[in-house]
């Protein structure tokens, strides 16, 4: 049971999926005694505490949401269970470090102590996020198609050298580079690989891909700075295309569509919504639906084919794929010999191929 229920409940109606972190650890600092026993422990546990006065020791239980001011997908912002009688207990650990900033903090208290439903911070509409009604952005800033920019920028070297077709990414996808942004706080997405999500041929939301490769795992900065209080689970990246065939293959994130190119689409991230499920099913084509998630996403994988079958029957399957596939690391050809193949099996054939 989480120490602070009524603040992990209100975080929930948020943000949604909320995880823990040191549950069940009770926050400890150094004071006038070296040694504290918290009551909730019992008479048999203490903490033998060494440092200056009013120095922490331990934050205990925290409770980790995606932070809403800089496009966190990670839950990389960590909220105290005491955060509501102590304002400071939070810590952003993106290199934005959004806790430090007074305006942040404050909104944020406003909207989740003050909330009695789901919320938006100042980007998208709230009208938008609690009726799925899906509306048009603005583009963020000064953004360059790919197939303007030079052959030597780095944007375009960094992608060729990852063999993907520039000239198709800037014709097809419309991705471009990110020269400068008009709102300080979108400031991560400047100097990235712009990719915009459009519906009708309308810009709807958008990510910005950070130009190189690190240890994304330890890095502070983010892999993908997204609009923040994107709607994402009510669309489909590359849905205007990828969903006017009689086929479709779905993956997790943007880069393994442009890898697979054709009729495919992301849901941008490793869960298949309700509403991205509808789309697949209300599409005009009544072709093969293929879920193409990463090696380690099978539940997700299963959870979206069983979400889709009532629907499309044996018309959807989840393409089978070995413990880390990733399909960003294999080649076109290699990818739609998968699928075909797998299709076949079990008695279906691609019909744009």
């Amino acid at each position: 049971m989480v120490l602070n229920p009524e603040l992990y409940k209100r975080l929930q109606v948020v943000f949604g999926e909320v995880r823990i972190a040191h549950e069940g650890e009770i926050a400890v600092s150094v004071s006038s005694s070296l040694r504290f026993t918290p009551p909730q422990l019992g008479r048999n546990t203490s903490f033998d505490l060494r440092g200056r006065s009013g120095e922490e020791v331990n934050r205990g239980e925290q409770y980790r949401v995606c932070c809403p001011f800089c496009g966190d997908s990670r839950f990389r912002l960590y909220i105290g269970y005491l955060w509501d009688r102590k304002p400071t207990a939070l810590f952003c650990h993106n290199e934005t470090h959004c806790h430090q900033d007074i305006d942040n903090r404050r909104e944020l208290r406003r909207k989740v102590l003050q909330s009695t439903g789901p919320v938006s911070f100042g980007i998208v509409p709230e009208s938008v996020i609690e009726s799925g009604i899906v509306a048009s952005v603005q583009v963020p800033g000064d953004v360059t198609l790919l197939g303007e920019l030079d052959r030597w920028h780095p944007t375009v070297v960094y992608l060729q050298e990852r063999k993907y077709d520039v000239g198709e990414l800037s014709d097809i996808y419309h991705v471009g580079h990110c020269n400068s942004v008009i709102d300080h706080s979108h400031r991560l997405l400047r100097g990235r690989v712009f990719i915009p999500i459009e519906r009708k041929g309308e810009l709807i939301g958008w990510q910005g891909r950070f130009v190189g490769e690190r240890d994304w795992k330890s890095c502070p900065v983010p892999k993908y700075y997204n609009l923040p209080s994107m709607p994402k689970r009510f669309f489909l990246y590359n849905e205007d295309f990828g969903l006017s065939g009689e086929d479709v293959i779905v993956f997790e994130g943007v880069a393994k569509v442009w890898r697979m190119g054709g009729p495919s689409v992301a849901v941008l991230g490793s869960t298949l919504s309700g509403p991205q499920a509808r789309l697949l099913m209300d599409r005009p084509g009544r072709g093969m639906t293929a879920i193409f998630f990463d090696g380690g996403a099978e539940q997700q994988r299963d959870d979206a084919v069983a979400r889709l079958k009532p629907a499309l029957g044996d018309r959807v399957f989840g393409v089978e794929v070995p413990e880390n596939f990733d399909p960003d690391k294999y080649d076109r050809d290699f990818l739609w010999g998968m699928v075909e193949k797998q299709a076949a099996d079990r008695g279906l054939k691609l019909a744009d191929r």
